[in-house]
């Protein structure tokens, strides 16, 4: 019955009761992205839109911002993370038979150095941290994929998989390594098997 609806210039409704009542989310900040939990109906995260001279720029909804949760449907928000890039919840219903907490989340943090993609368990109490150098990253079903950056131009593509609850990352390796990447985009990885669209260029002289 809850239904989260989606409004122009970072105004977010919600609604407990399949539409009959709503109430704004974003009593405290204007909202650039919204993810709902695939099991906890009053659990979301949400990014905040910080320092917009002009609320119709759309700079002010990409980049790094603060990542807020709400328990209870957007009643009351927690501050949780800064310098937040991306984000996602890790869980569905696929990932309770290897045990993934439900409060797991991955986010895409930017430090001084780097862009690191992290974990946390406890709402970023503790944090792991799984891959260095990490431009972006998609879930798709039961794969995880992080693109790394390296030399020059040049990127990786780590895969992590549900069997290892997206803990372990391992590089790609593509047909004539002598080719390297320098972009890539997934297209598909239902049933399996996952279709990759690459850039690609020589090291040769």
């Amino acid at each position: 019955k809850t239904l989260v609806f989606v409004g122009n210039k970072g105004v977010f409704w919600v609604s407990a009761n399949c539409g009959t009542s709503m109430k704004a989310l974003n009593k405290e900040f204007l909202i650039a992205q919204i993810r709902t939990h695939p099991t906890e109906a009053n659990w979301m995260l949400a990014t905040a839109v910080q320092d917009c001279k002009d609320e119709d720029d759309d700079l002010c909804f990409a980049g790094t911002h603060t990542l807020y949760m709400t328990q209870n449907l957007g009643t009351s928000w927690q501050q949780i993370m800064a310098n937040v890039k991306q984000f996602d919840w890790a869980f569905n219903g696929e990932q309770i038979v290897v045990g993934i907490p439900s409060a797991r989340i991955f986010a895409l943090v930017r430090t001084p150095k780097q862009d690191v993609l992290i974990k946390t368990d406890d709402f970023f109490g503790n944090k792991t941290t799984l891959v260095n150098n990490c431009i972006e990253f998609k879930m798709r079903t039961t794969y995880m994929f992080a693109i790394q950056s390296g030399k020059g131009d040049e990127v990786s593509l780590l895969v992590a998989t549900l069997d290892d609850r997206f803990e372990k990352f391992y590089k790609s390796v593509f047909p004539d390594v002598k080719l390297k990447l320098r972009n890539v985009h997934i297209l598909d990885a239902s049933e399996g098997v996952v279709f990759v669209l690459t850039t690609r260029k020589s090291n040769a002289p």
